[in-house]
């Protein structure tokens, strides 16, 4: 599920929140070109819960919400033109902050948060999500490829580390071959061959998939692009699997783990890398024009490496 996060600038708390969310079934919205009709929303669970990120004391619920969607179109039966939308909100809350909403909408998440809200004026919901920069989602690349794993967190706080890289997605740098897409799985031949290919052929990163584990978390599948973040709860290991959470409330944590705790750390990360090179950090990890350069290199002399191996095999 890739989700998107907002700031409530009304509601004063998560109860306040609830309330707003779960009280307008049956409403209406029209638009110029679409009507959104017959909205049905539900509390998963009925007490909020409660998570601990390091001292911080997090409340959270999830709200399920559907509705019609129907297209103004006279050429088509009022059936052909409706579809069902559904999807679920993360609320939480933190003693003396703003409630905060990730919701599985990215274009449109501001226009179906305020529909289920109720709410009508501007500025009541506002965008609070982090927008990534390509130039980070390389230097993951080269953190993964290099096998430098570890992301340090301050006051030497339970260790993140970045373990392996499932795929990643651009732009071509020529606009007429389609966006690269690939997976690579360890240090074999595919995994450099596929790496440089992407890498030489893209022009920009815009999304990048890898396994990460945080202290007693021993693997959450993180997906970051520009807008958005992901995770495959499939693929989740942890202390989570051992608490009997109710698989809502699960996805709930894993969620509230990567935006408060995991993505925060690889951002800080990130920056310090660049700050580094100001600073001379020559044996940090720094991360500048210079040292992606030298990254490609390398992966090209590796990939050359290869292939004079094999083509000495087969001589």
């Amino acid at each position: 599920m890739q989700v998107t996060r907002w700031t409530d600038t009304k509601k004063e708390n998560i109860d306040d929140a609830l309330l707003g969310l779960t009280t307008h079934d049956g409403d209406t919205l029209k638009g110029t070109r679409v009507q959104w009709t017959n909205l049905n929303t539900t509390k998963i669970v009925n007490e909020n819960q409660e998570m601990q990120v390091d001292n911080r004391r997090i409340l959270f619920n999830i709200v399920t919400y559907s509705y019609d969607q129907i297209i103004e179109n006279d050429a088509l039966s009022v059936e052909d033109r409706t579809s069902r939308r559904s999807g679920k909100i993360i609320v939480y809350y933190e003693d003396e902050q703003s409630v905060k909403y990730i919701i599985n909408r990215n274009s449109d998440a501001q226009k179906v948060l305020r529909f289920l809200l109720g709410y009508s004026s501007k500025n009541e919901v506002v965008w609070d999500q982090p927008v990534l920069d390509t130039d980070m989602f390389d230097w993951l690349i080269k953190k993964i490829y290099s096998k430098e794993n570890n992301i340090e967190l301050e006051n030497n706080e339970v260790n993140l580390s970045i373990d392996n890289l499932v795929g990643f997605k651009g732009h071509p740098a020529d606009e007429g071959k389609i966006v690269s897409v690939v997976s690579t799985e360890g240090t074999t031949v595919m995994n450099i061959l596929s790496t440089l290919s992407f890498l030489l052929e893209s022009e920009e990163v815009k999304q990048i998939e890898f396994n990460t584990s945080y202290g007693n978390h021993e693997n959450i599948k993180l997906l970051l692009a520009k807008r958005v973040l992901g995770s495959d709860m499939t693929k989740y290991e942890g202390v989570f699997d051992d608490e009997q959470n109710d698989a809502s409330v699960k996805e709930a944590k894993v969620y509230l783990l990567c935006y408060l705790k995991i993505l925060p750390g690889i951002i800080q990360s990130y920056e310090l890398a660049k700050d580094g090179v100001d600073n001379d950090d020559v044996d940090g990890d720094s991360w500048s024009k210079d040292i992606h350069a030298k990254f490609l290199r390398e992966v090209a002399n590796d990939l050359q490496g290869k292939i004079d191996l094999r083509l000495k095999q087969i001589e």
